[in-house]
Protein backbone atom coordinates (compact mmCIF):
# COMPACT_ATOMS: atom_id res chain seq x y z
CA UNK A 1 0.00 0.00 0.00
CA UNK A 2 1.27 3.86 -0.82
CA UNK A 3 0.11 7.13 0.45
CA UNK A 4 2.10 9.32 -1.44
CA UNK A 5 0.16 8.89 -4.53
CA UNK A 6 -3.23 8.32 -4.33
CA UNK A 7 -3.54 6.82 -7.68
CA UNK A 8 -7.45 6.23 -7.14
CA UNK A 9 -8.14 9.53 -6.15
CA UNK A 10 -5.99 11.14 -9.16
CA UNK A 11 -7.75 9.12 -11.60
CA UNK A 12 -11.32 10.13 -10.49
CA UNK A 13 -10.36 13.45 -10.22
CA UNK A 14 -10.17 13.45 -13.45
CA UNK A 15 -12.91 11.62 -14.92
CA UNK A 16 -14.62 14.56 -12.30
CA UNK A 17 -13.00 17.24 -14.96
CA UNK A 18 -13.75 15.40 -17.72
CA UNK A 19 -17.35 15.40 -16.85
CA UNK A 20 -17.54 18.89 -15.87
CA UNK A 21 -15.96 19.96 -19.19
CA UNK A 22 -18.08 18.09 -20.79
CA UNK A 23 -21.05 19.17 -18.75
CA UNK A 24 -19.56 23.09 -19.39
CA UNK A 25 -19.65 22.73 -23.36
CA UNK A 26 -23.15 20.92 -22.94
CA UNK A 27 -24.54 23.32 -21.42
CA UNK A 28 -23.27 26.43 -23.48
CA UNK A 29 -24.65 24.85 -26.75
CA UNK A 30 -27.89 24.70 -24.82
CA UNK A 31 -28.08 28.55 -23.86
CA UNK A 32 -26.68 29.22 -27.62
CA UNK A 33 -28.80 27.09 -29.43
CA UNK A 34 -25.53 26.54 -31.73
CA UNK A 35 -23.35 22.65 -31.59
CA UNK A 36 -20.63 25.04 -32.95
CA UNK A 37 -19.42 28.10 -30.78
CA UNK A 38 -16.04 28.52 -31.40
CA UNK A 39 -13.49 26.79 -34.29
CA UNK A 40 -12.62 24.01 -31.68
CA UNK A 41 -16.30 23.01 -31.81
CA UNK A 42 -16.25 21.60 -35.56
CA UNK A 43 -13.33 23.48 -38.41
CA UNK A 44 -14.42 22.46 -41.11
CA UNK A 45 -18.51 22.71 -39.92
CA UNK A 46 -17.60 26.22 -38.88
CA UNK A 47 -15.92 27.27 -42.63
CA UNK A 48 -18.89 25.59 -44.09
CA UNK A 49 -21.61 27.08 -42.76
CA UNK A 50 -19.51 30.55 -42.27
CA UNK A 51 -19.87 30.94 -46.34
CA UNK A 52 -23.10 29.79 -46.27
CA UNK A 53 -24.16 32.58 -43.76
CA UNK A 54 -22.69 35.08 -46.43
CA UNK A 55 -25.04 33.97 -49.18
CA UNK A 56 -27.58 33.41 -46.69
CA UNK A 57 -27.14 37.09 -46.29
CA UNK A 58 -26.48 38.05 -50.01
CA UNK A 59 -29.65 36.37 -50.82
CA UNK A 60 -31.87 37.82 -48.56
CA UNK A 61 -30.07 41.27 -49.49
CA UNK A 62 -30.56 40.32 -53.25
CA UNK A 63 -34.27 40.15 -52.04
CA UNK A 64 -34.80 43.41 -50.70
CA UNK A 65 -32.57 44.59 -53.94
CA UNK A 66 -35.52 43.16 -56.23
CA UNK A 67 -38.20 44.35 -53.73
CA UNK A 68 -36.73 47.62 -54.02
CA UNK A 69 -36.28 47.41 -58.36
CA UNK A 70 -40.35 46.98 -58.02
CA UNK A 71 -40.80 49.85 -56.47
CA UNK A 72 -38.74 51.98 -58.94
CA UNK A 73 -40.54 50.34 -61.51
CA UNK A 74 -44.06 50.82 -60.08
CA UNK A 75 -43.08 54.50 -59.24
CA UNK A 76 -42.35 54.97 -63.36
CA UNK A 77 -44.81 52.87 -64.81
CA UNK A 78 -47.46 55.44 -62.32
CA UNK A 79 -46.21 58.33 -64.07
CA UNK A 80 -46.54 56.63 -67.25
CA UNK A 81 -49.73 56.05 -67.05
CA UNK A 82 -50.70 59.63 -66.58
CA UNK A 83 -48.06 60.27 -69.57
CA UNK A 84 -50.65 57.98 -71.27
CA UNK A 85 -53.54 59.42 -70.60
CA UNK A 86 -52.30 62.69 -71.59
CA UNK A 87 -51.18 61.56 -74.96
CA UNK A 88 -54.88 60.06 -75.11
CA UNK A 89 -56.47 63.54 -74.29
CA UNK A 90 -53.92 65.40 -77.27
CA UNK A 91 -54.83 62.54 -79.73
CA UNK A 92 -58.69 63.31 -79.02
CA UNK A 93 -57.86 67.26 -79.20
CA UNK A 94 -55.94 66.23 -82.33
CA UNK A 95 -59.57 64.42 -83.76
CA UNK A 96 -61.49 67.53 -82.68
CA UNK A 97 -59.28 69.97 -84.06
CA UNK A 98 -58.91 68.36 -87.50
CA UNK A 99 -62.84 68.44 -87.80
CA UNK A 100 -63.88 71.19 -90.49
CA UNK A 101 -66.76 72.55 -88.43
CA UNK A 102 -63.99 74.13 -86.05
CA UNK A 103 -63.67 77.68 -86.98
CA UNK A 104 -60.03 79.04 -86.61
CA UNK A 105 -61.00 80.62 -82.92
CA UNK A 106 -62.11 77.23 -82.00
CA UNK A 107 -58.63 75.75 -82.65
CA UNK A 108 -57.03 77.99 -80.92
CA UNK A 109 -58.37 77.60 -77.90
CA UNK A 110 -58.33 73.62 -78.71
CA UNK A 111 -54.55 74.56 -78.93
CA UNK A 112 -54.01 75.96 -75.39
CA UNK A 113 -55.24 73.18 -73.98
CA UNK A 114 -52.24 71.00 -76.21
CA UNK A 115 -50.01 73.45 -75.00
CA UNK A 116 -50.79 72.96 -70.87
CA UNK A 117 -50.79 69.16 -71.72
CA UNK A 118 -47.33 68.93 -73.66
CA UNK A 119 -46.08 71.33 -70.65
CA UNK A 120 -47.24 68.65 -67.94
CA UNK A 121 -45.92 65.63 -70.21
CA UNK A 122 -42.35 67.89 -69.47
CA UNK A 123 -43.12 68.11 -66.19
CA UNK A 124 -44.22 64.58 -65.38
CA UNK A 125 -40.62 63.36 -67.44
CA UNK A 126 -38.08 65.61 -65.83
CA UNK A 127 -39.48 65.93 -62.24
CA UNK A 128 -40.55 61.70 -61.42
CA UNK A 129 -37.94 60.84 -59.50
CA UNK A 130 -36.81 57.50 -57.09
CA UNK A 131 -34.52 58.20 -54.55
CA UNK A 132 -33.97 61.48 -56.23
CA UNK A 133 -32.53 59.75 -59.42
CA UNK A 134 -34.72 61.09 -62.33
CA UNK A 135 -36.37 58.05 -63.99
CA UNK A 136 -38.18 59.19 -67.42
CA UNK A 137 -35.86 62.00 -68.43
CA UNK A 138 -33.59 59.92 -70.50
CA UNK A 139 -31.05 59.58 -67.83
CA UNK A 140 -32.14 56.13 -67.03
CA UNK A 141 -32.11 54.88 -70.43
CA UNK A 142 -29.26 52.23 -72.21
CA UNK A 143 -27.55 54.30 -74.38
CA UNK A 144 -26.64 57.95 -73.97
CA UNK A 145 -23.95 59.15 -76.56
CA UNK A 146 -21.12 61.93 -75.82
CA UNK A 147 -21.31 63.25 -79.00
CA UNK A 148 -18.08 62.16 -80.34
CA UNK A 149 -17.89 60.88 -83.65
CA UNK A 150 -15.44 59.66 -85.29
CA UNK A 151 -15.06 59.56 -89.10
CA UNK A 152 -14.14 56.42 -91.19
CA UNK A 153 -10.39 55.70 -90.82
CA UNK A 154 -8.08 53.13 -92.45
CA UNK A 155 -4.74 52.28 -91.86
CA UNK A 156 -3.39 49.47 -93.78
CA UNK A 157 0.81 50.25 -94.07
CA UNK A 158 1.89 50.53 -90.51
CA UNK A 159 5.34 48.74 -89.72
CA UNK A 160 7.18 48.66 -86.66
CA UNK A 161 10.68 47.35 -85.64
CA UNK A 162 11.07 45.78 -82.75
CA UNK A 163 14.47 44.31 -83.69
CA UNK A 164 17.48 46.10 -81.31
CA UNK A 165 21.14 47.33 -82.63
CA UNK A 166 19.84 49.21 -85.53
CA UNK A 167 21.51 52.15 -85.98
CA UNK A 168 20.05 55.63 -86.60
CA UNK A 169 22.61 56.54 -89.60
CA UNK A 170 22.08 60.41 -91.16
CA UNK A 171 18.54 60.07 -88.65
CA UNK A 172 16.93 61.16 -91.94
CA UNK A 173 15.49 60.74 -95.39
CA UNK A 174 16.74 63.53 -97.60
CA UNK A 175 15.86 64.06 -101.11
CA UNK A 176 18.21 65.44 -103.34
CA UNK A 177 15.66 67.20 -105.42
CA UNK A 178 13.52 68.74 -103.34
CA UNK A 179 15.51 69.58 -100.32
CA UNK A 180 12.68 67.93 -97.94
CA UNK A 181 14.02 66.64 -95.11
CA UNK A 182 12.30 64.65 -92.38
CA UNK A 183 14.36 64.30 -88.85
CA UNK A 184 11.92 62.51 -86.99
CA UNK A 185 13.72 59.14 -87.16
CA UNK A 186 16.35 58.08 -86.05
CA UNK A 187 15.97 54.27 -85.23
CA UNK A 188 16.86 52.92 -88.73
CA UNK A 189 19.02 53.21 -91.64
CA UNK A 190 18.04 54.55 -94.66
CA UNK A 191 19.81 55.18 -97.78
CA UNK A 192 19.92 58.26 -100.18
CA UNK A 193 16.54 58.13 -102.03
CA UNK A 194 16.86 57.85 -105.71
CA UNK A 195 16.30 61.07 -107.88
CA UNK A 196 12.55 61.29 -109.02
CA UNK A 197 11.31 60.53 -105.69
CA UNK A 198 8.69 62.71 -103.71
CA UNK A 199 7.62 63.36 -99.91
CA UNK A 200 4.18 64.52 -100.07
CA UNK A 201 2.64 66.38 -96.83
CA UNK A 202 -1.16 66.72 -96.74
CA UNK A 203 -4.43 67.12 -94.85
CA UNK A 204 -7.59 65.86 -95.23
CA UNK A 205 -10.37 66.49 -92.69
CA UNK A 206 -8.32 67.24 -90.22
CA UNK A 207 -5.86 64.13 -90.67
CA UNK A 208 -2.14 64.99 -91.15
CA UNK A 209 -0.39 62.68 -93.38
CA UNK A 210 3.05 61.99 -94.76
CA UNK A 211 3.30 59.98 -98.14
CA UNK A 212 6.29 59.05 -99.50
CA UNK A 213 6.80 58.15 -102.84
CA UNK A 214 9.88 56.35 -104.04
CA UNK A 215 10.12 55.32 -107.28
CA UNK A 216 13.75 53.10 -106.41
CA UNK A 217 14.97 53.26 -103.16
CA UNK A 218 16.65 50.89 -100.73
CA UNK A 219 17.29 50.31 -97.27
CA UNK A 220 15.57 48.66 -93.95
CA UNK A 221 11.33 48.30 -94.50
CA UNK A 222 10.83 48.69 -90.46
CA UNK A 223 9.52 51.67 -90.30
CA UNK A 224 8.29 53.50 -86.59
CA UNK A 225 4.37 55.28 -87.21
CA UNK A 226 1.69 56.37 -85.71
CA UNK A 227 -1.50 58.36 -86.65
CA UNK A 228 -2.44 61.41 -85.64
CA UNK A 229 -5.21 63.56 -86.23
CA UNK A 230 -4.78 67.48 -86.27
CA UNK A 231 -7.86 68.74 -84.37
CA UNK A 232 -8.00 72.07 -84.89
CA UNK A 233 -6.53 74.77 -86.14
CA UNK A 234 -5.95 77.83 -84.08
CA UNK A 235 -6.62 81.74 -84.67
CA UNK A 236 -3.31 81.45 -85.98
CA UNK A 237 -4.16 78.92 -88.40
CA UNK A 238 -1.00 76.52 -86.87
CA UNK A 239 -1.54 73.24 -85.99
CA UNK A 240 1.24 72.28 -83.24
CA UNK A 241 2.15 68.37 -82.62
CA UNK A 242 3.82 67.66 -79.51
CA UNK A 243 4.11 63.93 -78.94
CA UNK A 244 6.38 61.32 -78.27
CA UNK A 245 9.35 63.50 -78.25
CA UNK A 246 8.41 65.13 -81.75
CA UNK A 247 7.30 68.69 -81.63
CA UNK A 248 7.14 71.03 -84.56
CA UNK A 249 4.46 73.41 -85.94
CA UNK A 250 2.60 73.82 -89.43
CA UNK A 251 0.79 76.53 -90.64
CA UNK A 252 -1.95 76.02 -93.39
CA UNK A 253 -0.23 78.18 -95.84
CA UNK A 254 2.30 75.61 -95.66
CA UNK A 255 -0.19 73.21 -97.59
CA UNK A 256 -1.91 75.73 -99.64
CA UNK A 257 0.74 77.59 -100.93
CA UNK A 258 3.75 74.95 -100.94
CA UNK A 259 4.84 74.10 -104.23
CA UNK A 260 7.69 71.62 -105.98
CA UNK A 261 10.99 72.18 -105.11
CA UNK A 262 9.62 74.35 -102.13
CA UNK A 263 11.66 73.85 -99.02
CA UNK A 264 9.85 72.69 -95.75
CA UNK A 265 11.91 70.88 -93.06
CA UNK A 266 10.47 69.03 -90.22
CA UNK A 267 12.78 68.21 -87.60
CA UNK A 268 13.11 67.02 -83.68
CA UNK A 269 16.00 67.52 -81.22
CA UNK A 270 15.54 64.79 -79.09
CA UNK A 271 15.42 60.81 -79.83
CA UNK A 272 12.31 59.02 -80.91
CA UNK A 273 11.75 55.61 -79.50
CA UNK A 274 9.84 52.75 -81.29
CA UNK A 275 6.62 53.35 -81.67
CA UNK A 276 6.30 57.36 -83.01
CA UNK A 277 6.72 59.01 -85.33
CA UNK A 278 5.04 61.87 -87.63
CA UNK A 279 1.45 61.51 -89.07
CA UNK A 280 0.88 58.65 -91.38
CA UNK A 281 3.67 56.90 -93.96
CA UNK A 282 2.06 54.95 -96.83
CA UNK A 283 4.87 53.50 -99.31
CA UNK A 284 4.40 52.96 -103.33
CA UNK A 285 4.67 49.35 -104.73
CA UNK A 286 8.48 49.87 -105.64
CA UNK A 287 10.17 49.78 -102.10
CA UNK A 288 12.50 47.24 -101.89
CA UNK A 289 14.50 45.59 -98.97
CA UNK A 290 18.60 45.51 -98.85
CA UNK A 291 18.39 42.20 -100.69
CA UNK A 292 16.09 43.00 -103.62
CA UNK A 293 12.71 41.46 -102.70
CA UNK A 294 10.16 43.97 -103.40
CA UNK A 295 6.67 44.28 -101.54
CA UNK A 296 4.34 46.14 -99.57
CA UNK A 297 5.59 47.15 -95.83
CA UNK A 298 1.70 46.23 -93.95
CA UNK A 299 2.71 45.02 -90.74
CA UNK A 300 2.90 46.40 -87.34
CA UNK A 301 4.45 44.56 -84.08
CA UNK A 302 3.08 42.43 -81.50
CA UNK A 303 6.62 42.49 -79.71
CA UNK A 304 6.90 45.84 -79.46
CA UNK A 305 7.00 47.24 -75.50
CA UNK A 306 4.41 49.34 -74.54
CA UNK A 307 3.72 50.30 -78.20
CA UNK A 308 0.69 52.80 -78.77
CA UNK A 309 -1.31 53.71 -81.90
CA UNK A 310 -3.62 56.24 -80.96
CA UNK A 311 -5.90 58.34 -83.11
CA UNK A 312 -8.83 60.72 -82.03
CA UNK A 313 -11.50 63.31 -83.80
CA UNK A 314 -11.88 67.04 -83.42
CA UNK A 315 -14.77 66.50 -81.52
CA UNK A 316 -14.33 64.70 -78.19
CA UNK A 317 -12.99 61.28 -78.34
CA UNK A 318 -10.36 59.29 -78.90
CA UNK A 319 -8.90 55.30 -78.93
CA UNK A 320 -6.04 53.46 -78.13
CA UNK A 321 -4.63 50.15 -78.70
CA UNK A 322 -1.81 49.02 -76.70
CA UNK A 323 0.68 45.75 -77.55
CA UNK A 324 2.47 44.92 -74.24
CA UNK A 325 4.57 41.88 -73.68
CA UNK A 326 6.62 40.03 -76.15
CA UNK A 327 5.44 37.38 -79.25
CA UNK A 328 1.78 35.77 -79.80
CA UNK A 329 1.70 35.78 -76.21
CA UNK A 330 1.47 39.06 -75.89
CA UNK A 331 -1.32 41.12 -74.16
CA UNK A 332 -3.52 43.25 -76.20
CA UNK A 333 -5.49 46.49 -74.73
CA UNK A 334 -8.27 48.45 -76.88
CA UNK A 335 -9.61 51.46 -74.84
CA UNK A 336 -12.04 53.71 -75.53
CA UNK A 337 -11.50 57.67 -73.82
CA UNK A 338 -14.19 60.43 -73.87
CA UNK A 339 -13.26 64.21 -74.23
CA UNK A 340 -12.47 64.53 -70.57
CA UNK A 341 -10.30 61.81 -71.06
CA UNK A 342 -12.53 59.88 -69.08
CA UNK A 343 -11.77 55.57 -69.93
CA UNK A 344 -15.54 54.23 -71.15
CA UNK A 345 -14.26 50.93 -72.05
CA UNK A 346 -11.08 48.54 -71.74
CA UNK A 347 -11.02 45.47 -73.26
CA UNK A 348 -7.71 43.22 -72.39
CA UNK A 349 -6.92 40.30 -74.34
CA UNK A 350 -4.44 38.08 -72.86
CA UNK A 351 -2.36 34.98 -74.01
CA UNK A 352 -4.57 34.59 -77.45
CA UNK A 353 -1.58 32.29 -78.76
CA UNK A 354 -1.97 33.36 -82.46
CA UNK A 355 -0.05 31.75 -84.81
CA UNK A 356 0.86 32.94 -88.59
CA UNK A 357 -2.28 32.24 -89.95
CA UNK A 358 -4.43 33.41 -87.27
CA UNK A 359 -6.59 36.39 -87.11
CA UNK A 360 -7.70 37.95 -84.41
CA UNK A 361 -10.84 40.22 -84.50
CA UNK A 362 -11.79 43.10 -82.48
CA UNK A 363 -15.52 44.15 -83.11
CA UNK A 364 -17.36 45.91 -80.01
CA UNK A 365 -18.16 49.46 -79.18
CA UNK A 366 -18.60 50.05 -82.76
CA UNK A 367 -14.80 49.64 -83.76
CA UNK A 368 -13.84 46.81 -85.61
CA UNK A 369 -10.24 45.72 -86.57
CA UNK A 370 -8.15 42.46 -87.92
CA UNK A 371 -4.77 42.20 -86.23
CA UNK A 372 -2.39 39.03 -88.62
CA UNK A 373 0.65 37.56 -87.07
CA UNK A 374 2.76 38.15 -90.45
CA UNK A 375 5.71 36.91 -91.31
CA UNK A 376 8.73 39.39 -92.72
CA UNK A 377 11.61 37.87 -93.90
CA UNK A 378 13.72 39.60 -91.00
CA UNK A 379 13.97 37.69 -87.58
CA UNK A 380 11.06 40.29 -86.54
CA UNK A 381 7.54 38.95 -85.13
CA UNK A 382 4.87 41.14 -86.89
CA UNK A 383 1.23 41.52 -87.41
CA UNK A 384 -0.93 42.89 -89.77
CA UNK A 385 -3.25 45.59 -88.08
CA UNK A 386 -6.33 47.23 -90.14
CA UNK A 387 -8.68 48.72 -88.80
CA UNK A 388 -11.76 50.47 -90.01
CA UNK A 389 -14.70 52.58 -88.25
CA UNK A 390 -17.38 55.08 -89.96
CA UNK A 391 -19.44 57.30 -88.13
CA UNK A 392 -19.86 55.93 -84.80
CA UNK A 393 -21.03 57.48 -81.51
CA UNK A 394 -18.65 56.50 -78.34
CA UNK A 395 -21.72 55.77 -76.10
CA UNK A 396 -22.35 55.43 -72.24
CA UNK A 397 -24.33 52.90 -71.05
CA UNK A 398 -26.81 54.89 -68.09
CA UNK A 399 -29.02 51.59 -67.44
CA UNK A 400 -29.99 51.25 -64.14
CA UNK A 401 -28.10 48.40 -62.23
CA UNK A 402 -30.24 46.17 -59.85
CA UNK A 403 -28.05 43.45 -57.83
CA UNK A 404 -30.23 40.47 -57.92
CA UNK A 405 -27.95 37.96 -56.55
CA UNK A 406 -25.61 36.87 -53.95
CA UNK A 407 -22.17 37.50 -55.88
CA UNK A 408 -20.77 39.61 -58.00
CA UNK A 409 -22.16 40.35 -61.44
CA UNK A 410 -25.28 38.61 -60.76
CA UNK A 411 -27.25 42.01 -62.05
CA UNK A 412 -29.74 43.19 -64.47
CA UNK A 413 -29.98 46.20 -66.18
CA UNK A 414 -33.65 48.43 -66.33
CA UNK A 415 -33.63 51.12 -68.85
CA UNK A 416 -36.08 53.31 -69.15
CA UNK A 417 -36.90 55.79 -72.01
CA UNK A 418 -36.98 59.35 -72.28
CA UNK A 419 -40.58 60.15 -72.48
CA UNK A 420 -40.28 63.75 -72.46
CA UNK A 421 -42.33 65.74 -74.78
CA UNK A 422 -39.42 66.55 -76.81
CA UNK A 423 -38.42 62.64 -77.20
CA UNK A 424 -42.08 61.49 -78.03
CA UNK A 425 -42.13 64.03 -80.84
CA UNK A 426 -45.04 66.18 -79.48
CA UNK A 427 -42.63 69.23 -78.89
CA UNK A 428 -39.86 70.47 -80.87
CA UNK A 429 -36.62 72.86 -80.17
CA UNK A 430 -38.19 75.08 -83.64
CA UNK A 431 -41.06 75.76 -84.92
CA UNK A 432 -42.71 75.92 -88.08
CA UNK A 433 -42.85 73.08 -90.25
CA UNK A 434 -40.56 69.91 -89.01
CA UNK A 435 -40.21 66.01 -90.13
CA UNK A 436 -40.39 63.96 -87.82
CA UNK A 437 -39.37 59.63 -87.83
CA UNK A 438 -41.47 57.54 -86.33
CA UNK A 439 -40.65 54.13 -85.02
CA UNK A 440 -41.22 52.03 -88.28
CA UNK A 441 -38.88 53.83 -89.85
CA UNK A 442 -40.90 56.37 -91.61
CA UNK A 443 -41.27 60.06 -91.94
CA UNK A 444 -44.24 62.49 -91.26
CA UNK A 445 -44.21 66.18 -91.64
CA UNK A 446 -45.71 67.75 -88.70
CA UNK A 447 -46.40 71.60 -87.15
CA UNK A 448 -45.03 73.35 -84.26
CA UNK A 449 -46.56 76.47 -82.63
CA UNK A 450 -43.76 79.64 -82.80
CA UNK A 451 -45.55 82.17 -81.16
CA UNK A 452 -47.33 80.26 -78.06
CA UNK A 453 -44.46 78.83 -76.44
CA UNK A 454 -44.77 75.51 -73.86
CA UNK A 455 -42.30 74.89 -71.08
CA UNK A 456 -40.53 71.71 -70.06
CA UNK A 457 -42.13 71.71 -66.87
CA UNK A 458 -39.68 72.62 -64.29
CA UNK A 459 -38.50 76.15 -65.77
CA UNK A 460 -40.69 79.14 -67.63
CA UNK A 461 -37.05 80.41 -69.68
CA UNK A 462 -36.74 76.43 -70.79
CA UNK A 463 -38.93 77.19 -74.20
CA UNK A 464 -40.16 74.49 -76.07
CA UNK A 465 -42.59 74.58 -78.97
CA UNK A 466 -46.21 72.18 -78.78
CA UNK A 467 -47.69 70.55 -81.82
CA UNK A 468 -49.83 72.67 -84.02
CA UNK A 469 -53.64 71.95 -84.28
CA UNK A 470 -54.91 75.30 -86.01
CA UNK A 471 -55.93 73.45 -89.08
CA UNK A 472 -56.94 70.33 -90.72
CA UNK A 473 -53.86 69.85 -92.24
CA UNK A 474 -51.57 70.64 -88.74
CA UNK A 475 -54.27 68.14 -86.62
CA UNK A 476 -53.88 65.34 -89.21
CA UNK A 477 -50.02 65.42 -89.06
CA UNK A 478 -50.44 65.84 -85.15
CA UNK A 479 -52.59 62.14 -84.76
CA UNK A 480 -50.43 60.30 -86.89
CA UNK A 481 -46.97 61.91 -84.55
CA UNK A 482 -49.29 61.28 -80.94
CA UNK A 483 -50.21 57.54 -82.54
CA UNK A 484 -46.70 57.11 -82.45
CA UNK A 485 -45.75 58.50 -79.49
CA UNK A 486 -48.54 56.90 -77.62
CA UNK A 487 -46.81 53.69 -79.06
CA UNK A 488 -43.64 54.51 -77.54
CA UNK A 489 -44.84 55.05 -73.94
CA UNK A 490 -47.28 51.66 -74.51
CA UNK A 491 -44.04 49.79 -75.31
CA UNK A 492 -42.31 51.89 -72.29
CA UNK A 493 -44.39 50.50 -69.90
CA UNK A 494 -45.17 46.85 -71.35
CA UNK A 495 -41.13 46.77 -70.58
CA UNK A 496 -41.14 47.60 -67.20
CA UNK A 497 -44.69 45.27 -67.20
CA UNK A 498 -42.07 43.03 -68.00
CA UNK A 499 -38.96 43.75 -65.86
CA UNK A 500 -41.26 43.68 -62.84
CA UNK A 501 -43.06 40.09 -63.10
CA UNK A 502 -39.11 38.80 -63.88
CA UNK A 503 -38.68 40.87 -60.61
CA UNK A 504 -41.49 39.03 -58.40
CA UNK A 505 -40.07 36.01 -59.98
CA UNK A 506 -36.77 36.75 -58.85
CA UNK A 507 -38.04 37.52 -54.95
CA UNK A 508 -39.52 34.27 -55.46
CA UNK A 509 -36.29 32.52 -55.96
CA UNK A 510 -34.09 34.39 -53.88
CA UNK A 511 -36.36 33.32 -50.76
CA UNK A 512 -36.30 30.14 -51.61
CA UNK A 513 -32.94 29.79 -52.24
CA UNK A 514 -32.22 31.53 -49.01
CA UNK A 515 -34.84 29.42 -46.78
CA UNK A 516 -32.98 26.11 -48.59
CA UNK A 517 -29.60 27.42 -47.47
CA UNK A 518 -30.49 28.87 -44.17
CA UNK A 519 -32.00 24.97 -43.64
CA UNK A 520 -28.32 23.44 -44.66
CA UNK A 521 -26.24 25.87 -42.60
CA UNK A 522 -28.73 24.92 -39.82
CA UNK A 523 -28.07 21.18 -39.78
CA UNK A 524 -24.54 22.41 -39.35
CA UNK A 525 -24.51 25.06 -37.05
CA UNK A 526 -27.36 24.57 -34.79
CA UNK A 527 -27.64 22.16 -31.94
CA UNK A 528 -30.08 19.19 -31.80
CA UNK A 529 -31.65 20.37 -28.27
CA UNK A 530 -33.02 16.74 -27.42
CA UNK A 531 -29.50 15.12 -28.08
CA UNK A 532 -27.65 17.77 -26.39
CA UNK A 533 -30.10 17.55 -22.82
CA UNK A 534 -29.46 14.33 -22.84
CA UNK A 535 -25.75 14.53 -23.27
CA UNK A 536 -25.83 16.95 -20.30
CA UNK A 537 -27.64 15.18 -17.93
CA UNK A 538 -25.24 11.95 -18.56
CA UNK A 539 -22.25 14.58 -17.61
CA UNK A 540 -24.04 15.78 -14.32
CA UNK A 541 -24.31 11.67 -13.27
CA UNK A 542 -21.23 11.17 -14.04
CA UNK A 543 -20.16 14.21 -11.98
CA UNK A 544 -22.15 13.46 -9.25
CA UNK A 545 -20.79 9.44 -9.40
CA UNK A 546 -16.90 11.65 -9.70
CA UNK A 547 -17.47 13.11 -6.54
CA UNK A 548 -18.69 10.39 -4.65
CA UNK A 549 -15.83 8.13 -5.63
CA UNK A 550 -13.29 10.96 -5.09
CA UNK A 551 -14.24 10.54 -1.59
CA UNK A 552 -14.49 7.24 -1.29
CA UNK A 553 -10.70 7.31 -2.53
CA UNK A 554 -9.36 9.82 -0.28
CA UNK A 555 -10.43 7.66 2.06
CA UNK A 556 -8.97 4.44 1.52
CA UNK A 557 -5.04 5.22 2.15
CA UNK A 558 -6.65 6.21 5.79
CA UNK A 559 -6.60 1.78 6.42
CA UNK A 560 -2.72 2.29 6.60
CA UNK A 561 -3.48 3.67 9.91
CA UNK A 562 -4.96 -0.36 10.99
CA UNK A 563 -1.46 -1.61 10.18
CA UNK A 564 0.31 1.34 12.38
CA UNK A 565 -1.85 0.72 15.77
Amino acid sequence: MRINNNLMAMNTHRQLGIAQGSGSKSMEKLSSGFRINRAGDDAAGLAISEKMRAQIRGLNQASRNAQDGISLIQTAEGALNESHAILQRMRELSVQASNDTNVDVDREEIQKEVIQLTSELNRIANTTEFNTMKLLDGSASAQSATGATVEKITTEQLVVNTATGITAGDDAIELKDNQLEISAYNNFDWSDVEDGSTITISTDDGKLTVVIDAEEATGNRELNVSEDFVPNWDENDEYTYNAHGVSFTITKEAFEAAEDGDDLVITSDDIVDGGSLIGTISTADDWADNDGLSEIVDYIAVDADKLNAEFGDAVASYMTIEFDGTGANGAITVTIFDADNNELSEDVYENLGLSNDDIFNYDNHGINFDLKIADITEEIESNNLHFETENFDVTENNALALQIGANQNQFMEVSIDDVTATALFVSASGGGEQEVTLQDGSTVNAWFRDVQEVTDGTSADAAEYALDVTSFEKAEAAITVINDSIERVSAARSNLGAVQNRLEHTISNLDNSAENLQAAESRIRDVDMAAEMMELTKQNILQQASTAMLAQANQAPQSVLQLLG
